[in-house]
């Protein structure tokens, strides 16, 4: 998905209707993100590391590898990707 949907301010719209609210993503690069719902969050988030952090690490338009949850309460890291 690209990044930019995070920007939207149809984002909650857009995304709760597929995947449910909160949601949870991961931003390595400019070019994609992934989003992912609550329930799936724990797998993905331990399947996704490796992806994560070779795509931030080789891509010249890093942007994190910080693990973000959206909510009603607004936007904030739960963590980060080492590496």
């Amino acid at each position: 998905m690209k990044s930019a949907l995070l920007f939207s301010t149809n984002l909650k719209q857009k995304v709760s209707s597929i995947i449910g609210w909160p949601i949870y993503c991961v931003l390595p690069v400019r070019d994609f993100c992934y989003i992912f719902s609550a329930s799936d969050k724990d797998k993905l988030i331990n399947e996704l590391g490796q992806t994560v952090v070779k795509e931030y690490n080789e891509s010249g338009y890093e942007i994190t590898k910080e693990i973000i949850k959206i909510s009603y309460d607004g936007i904030e890291a739960i963590g980060k990707y080492d590496g």
